[in-house]
């Protein structure tokens, strides 16, 4: 998993890329039908071994203490070592989503189920913005899903959502980096929940004594 997500974003313009392009670290999944585990995998490259791997790492990453049970204080204590900024911890809501039998704890099966469920949802809608099927997301792509979604955003405010998810600066966004940006989202992936938690997280890196930028101050009353 990538790192902390309430790292700093710098204003830049917005990459210019053809729409049409094909960057070589874009991964199309070449499979029809309707979304199953198989595309995710095809999507970032895994075996189904090495995403079990994957997923157990990240629970006994919270887990420290392997107790075999997340709860809350763990929870909480897992985020903030990933340094996500208490502004926009999910900390209680995660744990409730997790937890399918309401005992107050998540085991590995229902972490894991956690995990499945929303990694298809986020390729689902990966998919649905990435209308070229290039295997990546370009910034144009991007500006297409918010718009349609209602959502008003300029070229410098695109540009900032496109640098704080593409942690490798390459201008697009893989599923790989999607994925990491809100793995651990335990909301609907909507396009405009997507959208609102960026400017959270956004408010977050500026601090509450800067100025808000122009774009996110339109949308962050309704955000909260």
């Amino acid at each position: 998993m990538s790192g902390a997500a309430g790292q700093g974003v710098e204003h830049v313009g917005l990459p210019k890329m053809e729409t049409k392009s094909k960057p070589e670290c874009c991964n199309p999944v070449k499979k029809s039908g309707p979304v199953t585990m198989d595309h995710v995998l095809l999507a970032l490259r895994e075996t189904n071994e090495e995403r079990n791997l994957r997923i157990r790492s990240l629970f006994n990453f919270f887990d420290a203490a392997n107790v075999g049970f997340l709860y809350y204080a763990q929870i909480e204590k897992g985020l903030s070592a990933l340094q996500i900024p208490a502004e926009y911890k999910y900390a209680n809501d995660l744990l409730k989503v997790c937890d399918a039998n309401r005992d107050g704890r998540v085991d590995y099966h229902e972490f894991k189920r956690y995990m499945d469920d929303k990694e298809l949802e986020l390729y689902r809608i990966f998919q649905a913005i990435d209308v070229e099927h290039n295997g990546c997301i370009l910034p144009e792509e991007l500006w297409d899903a918010l718009v349609k979604a209602g959502i008003q955003i300029d070229d410098e405010e695109l540009a900032r959502f496109v640098e704080h998810v593409d942690k490798d600066n390459n201008g697009i966004i893989t599923f790989e980096e999607w994925r990491d940006f809100l793995l651990l989202y335990p909301h609907e992936a909507t396009i405009e929940n997507i959208y609102h938690h960026w400017e959270r997280v956004c408010l977050v890196d500026i601090g509450e004594h800067a100025v808000i930028p122009q774009g996110i101050s339109k949308h962050v009353k309704r955000s909260k």
